[in-house]
């Protein structure tokens, strides 16, 4: 396992009187995409520039730089859409563009990466008609899909007025 080093400093204004800890905290969350996405750029360059090396030490005289792609990648992450404009190498011998950090950390177009959203469809996976019966399944899945959420659906989301179930 490889290990990355990264040094971050942050600097924060502080107010001389009336700080709180709520003040502190809301402060933190309101920079948290910030840092984020400033903590994967720094980890996607040097995950590239390790690539990138790779490839050219392994293969000398093979690839040749092509720059950076013209359009800025976009990934859509828990903490924002977060954009990258990836490093370009071209194969001599056949004249095919790669993408090293795509390949490396095998990026597919237009996917979503989603940490909390992958989190409740697991819990709810348990619940599938398999499990109980298809009609309690529906009514529990719905229940604890209403928890993961933390929202709450109408009863008419379960049964349709008019329909003449009790």
């Amino acid at each position: 396992m490889d290990e990355l080093q990264i040094r971050l400093v942050l600097r924060f204004s502080v107010p001389k009187d009336g700080l709180t800890v709520n003040g502190i905290l809301k402060g933190l969350e309101e920079q948290t995409p910030l840092i984020l996405s400033i903590l994967l750029e720094m980890i996607f360059r040097s995950l590239e520039e390790r690539a990138v090396g790779r490839m050219t030490q392994e293969y000398p005289g093979h690839y040749m730089s092509n720059g950076h792609q013209p359009n800025a990648r976009k990934l859509i992450t828990h903490f924002g859409a977060f954009r990258y404009r990836m490093i370009q190498m071209i194969d001599i011998h056949t004249g095919k563009t790669i993408v090293p950090l795509a390949q490396t950390l095998a990026m597919v177009p237009y996917k979503q990466y989603q940490a909390k959203a992958l989190e409740s469809s697991i819990g709810l996976a348990i619940h599938l008609p398999i499990v109980k019966p298809a009609a309690k399944s529906y009514g529990s899945g719905d229940k604890d899909q209403a928890r993961a959420r933390r929202i709450v659906g109408s009863r008419s989301c379960l049964r349709p007025t008019g329909s003449g179930l009790p």
